[in-house]
């Protein structure tokens, strides 16, 4: 079964600030999931770049087995797949 989120190696940086570095995970489709952490963990630049609305720096996000483009493109290309 492919998973339904799959997030390999993500590194976000803002300027000097890394957001996220080096994050790694995976969800299996069928499954629900929660993000919790501390404020300023990068709980929201993750969830942005799975939702493709923030470009990763380095790694990638897969969603059931198909890497995300992030930006407008991705989004239409999205907004066309949905049946």
């Amino acid at each position: 079964m492919t998973d339904a989120i799959t997030v390999q190696g993500a590194r976000v940086r803002f300027g000097r600030v890394t957001a996220l570095d080096g994050v790694s995970l995976r969800v299996p489709a069928g499954t629900t999931f929660g993000i919790v952490g501390e404020s300023g963990s990068g709980k929201t630049t993750l969830m942005r770049a799975i939702l493709g609305l923030q470009p990763l720096d380095a790694g990638v996000v897969r969603l059931f087995g198909q890497p995300q483009v992030a930006g407008s493109a991705g989004v239409r290309q999205r907004a066309m797949t949905v049946q």
